[in-house]
């Protein structure tokens, strides 16, 4: 008995350092609320382990496991406004590239509230092998890709294109490759997503999220609780006609034109936060 109630003081001493830090520091706040940010992807994934089987029949998978994300991630506090959702992916109905930009682990909260009906993502290969995570990205029939293995690649895109028109998916990818941890602009594209539009002949979706920076950084580690983004789907973009000659001159146009949408509602969100932080001092 003594034992456990000195377990529960240590247990409740530990809460409060945590909470006190959480209070007073902003880089224990940053490594308290990335933790959890995590976690809450991980649960998402073992919650979906489960809601994923009945769903993958009918290729709606991945639209159970962003929709629960987006219940999950409510604690962040994040407010997301997503423009244009409707009016493009109802349109939209038949397979398509959608490509977005890829910042950080927060770009799953992008996901939860601008995934595409009947869609499936590209991933890296390395994340084949994170338990739990990986039983639910095969539920979603995602597809991994070596990128450091030019056939496995090659053989990638033909796969993603045969899973697309038979499934009647639409397919997510982060053309960049990796996070740009700078949250500034956007890294050069690399041309699978634009190999697999081009040689399957359908439209690539752009969608832009604004920079994190006005409430998250890794590199200064700060992570505040009244973010805002702003996502803006682009129209589709034809791939008609084109061949694969085409794909270096058609990722650069399109990135061109991602970077012009990026760097307009990044500035409107910024204003947007200064506004916001404004109020709160003057009341």
């Amino acid at each position: 008995m003594l034992f456990e109630c000195q377990c529960v003081n240590i247990i409740i001493l530990l809460l409060g350092i945590l909470v006190f830090a959480y209070a007073v520091n902003r880089r224990a706040r940053y490594v308290i609320r990335c933790t959890l940010l995590y976690l809450t992807i991980m649960l998402n994934a073992l919650i979906c382990m489960v809601l994923c089987i009945p769903a993958s029949f009918f290729g709606h998978a991945c639209t159970v496991v962003f929709a629960s994300m987006k219940i999950l991630s409510r604690w962040t506090g994040i407010n997301v406004e997503t423009r244009n959702f409707s009016e493009v992916y109802a349109k939209q109905q038949s397979p398509c590239v959608v490509i977005c930009n890829h910042q950080s682990a927060l770009d799953t909260i992008v996901m939860a509230h601008a995934y595409p009906p009947r869609g499936t993502v590209m991933m890296k290969r390395s994340l084949a092998y994170v338990p739990i995570f990986n039983i639910t990205a095969w539920l979603c029939s995602v597809i991994f890709v070596d990128r450091f293995n030019r056939e496995k690649a090659i053989k990638a895109v033909e796969q993603c294109t045969q899973v697309m028109n038979k499934k009647n998916l639409k397919l997510w990818v982060f053309p960049e490759g990796t996070r740009n941890r700078s949250l500034d602009g956007m890294l050069p594209f690399k041309k699978g997503a634009f190999n697999v539009a081009v040689q399957a002949q359908i439209p690539i979706v752009p969608v832009v999220a604004s920079s994190y920076k006005c409430f998250y950084s890794h590199t200064e580690h700060y992570f505040d609780s009244d973010g805002e983004i702003i996502i803006q789907i682009m129209d589709p973009i034809p791939t008609t006609g084109l061949t694969l000659d085409d794909v270096p001159s058609l990722a650069e146009d399109v990135r061109e034109k991602m970077l012009f949408v990026y760097e307009r509602i990044t500035k409107e969100v910024n204003q947007k936060m200064e506004n916001k932080r404004g109020q709160k001092k003057h009341q």
